[in-house]
């Protein structure tokens, strides 16, 4: 834009003087001066009007003349802004591929020794860490009595035997009736039972170990008198031991009886293998488990102890391929059944079947494929997201799977 003003004086000569004298104008006095500097204005502003493809003009409208000639600003709508968004990269995984859940060790095997017969205790040959077989004798009761009743029945039943075969030798040759050598055979028989009688007795003061295993806890001393009702001994089979997990109901058809496991017991590292031996039909209504038993075997030096708290990874048939996706991205969406994607820069909606799976995230089926990228944060954060508007994208990954804890529902009063 240009703009002319002569009309002013300034002490060292004004614009005006020197256009006159570059024209060769040779003012004569003020006043011809004065009048000379306003021609050639009007000559100049006429010029420019005239260069401008205007109009030419004068006095009031110089100023519309120099305003058509300032540049036109660019009223053309500029392009938004690309917004800034988290997404994630959704991928098909596979959701749980194993059952990790923990238990404490139990033995498969494990019994109380109590006396049969009340008495001292005259024998102790077992004492608490000894391997022993199954019917070896832990300890006798005072025999005594026992002993010598047993030796009485038996010499009355070997005289009874020695009459028999004499009474038999006379009965053949006619000497003794027939009744009386049958009478004789049942007082052998009753003799015989006596005797097994007094032996059953003998044998009762022998406290002996039901299964094999360890004896773990001896709860006697010798010389102390005991009876039918306190237990003597504990016997521990230690190599074969159990444990007992809960189960939820969903991945009930992905594991069965005979499936293999692996148990850790917690903090000494020590593993074992296991199997499920049985799944309870009957599940807890409040906490949707079923029961299940395990049965591990565990070797001679292993150091897995009964009582041991432990971890155990039970691994579940395949599952289908799912895509999971956080809660966050259907909070940005406003809507239960939809989130924004991201495709060559811009946002598009996206109608999603969705299902709680486990902690922040959902299971989705629907117009969501492998690889492609969800929105799940904004910046600044609560930004409201528009289906069409330009994006730049901050790759994050997928929250992990978070632990998740199966209910013993002992642990809210329910017997086993």
């Amino acid at each position: 834009m240009i703009a002319i003003h002569l009309e002013g004086e300034s002490p060292g000569g004004g614009v005006g003087d020197n256009v006159l004298r570059e024209m060769g104008v040779k003012a004569l006095d003020y006043g011809t001066a004065r009048m000379s500097r306003r021609l050639i204005a009007v000559v100049i502003a006429g010029g420019l009007c005239l260069l401008a493809g205007l109009p030419a003009c004068t006095g009031g409208e110089r100023s519309a003349a120099v305003a058509a000639a300032a540049p036109v600003p660019d009223e053309r709508p500029r392009p938004p802004r690309p917004q800034r968004v988290q997404v994630v990269t959704v991928r098909p995984q596979r959701l749980e591929t194993a059952v990790e859940t923990t238990a404490t060790l139990m033995p498969a095997a494990e019994v109380e020794v109590f006396p049969k017969v009340t008495g001292v205790l005259a024998e102790l040959l077992a004492e608490e860490g000894s391997r022993v077989r199954k019917d070896q004798i832990l300890g006798v009761v005072e025999d005594g009595r026992a002993r010598t009743t047993a030796g009485l029945r038996g010499a009355e039943l070997a005289n009874q035997e020695s009459r028999l075969r004499r009474t038999e030798v006379t009965s053949r040759s006619g000497l003794t009736p027939e009744t009386q050598f049958e009478q004789m055979r049942f007082e052998v028989d009753f003799a015989r039972y006596r005797q097994e009688l007094a032996a059953l007795d003998l044998e009762d003061t022998r406290i002996r170990s039901p299964i094999s295993g360890t004896v773990t806890r001896r709860y006697c001393q010798l010389g102390q008198r005991v009876t039918p009702d306190d237990p003597v001994f504990l016997v521990t089979d230690l190599t074969v031991l159990k444990a007992q997990v809960y189960l939820p109901q969903e991945l009930l058809g992905r594991v069965a009886a005979g499936s293999p496991a692996e148990v850790v017991a917690a903090g000494i590292g020590a593993t074992a293998e296991a199997r499920l031996e049985r799944i309870d039909e009957r599940l807890d209504p409040r906490s949707a488990t079923a029961r299940a038993r395990l049965r591990i075997l565990a070797p001679a030096a292993s150091p897995l102890r009964p009582g041991m708290a432990a971890s155990v990874r039970i691994p579940l048939a395949a599952s289908p391929l799912t895509i999971l996706v956080p809660r966050a991205a259907f909070a940005l969406s406003s809507a239960a059944d939809q989130v924004f994607t991201v495709r060559q820069g811009t946002l598009q909606r996206r109608r999603v079947t969705a299902r709680p799976y486990r902690g922040d995230l959902f299971t989705v089926e629907g117009d969501l494929a492998a690889g492609e990228q969800v929105a799940v944060g904004t910046f600044p954060d609560g930004s409201r997201l528009v289906e069409g508007a330009p994006v730049t994208v901050e790759e994050t990954p997928l929250p992990p799977l978070p632990a998740r804890v199966f209910p013993d529902p002992r642990d809210r009063g329910d017997s086993s």
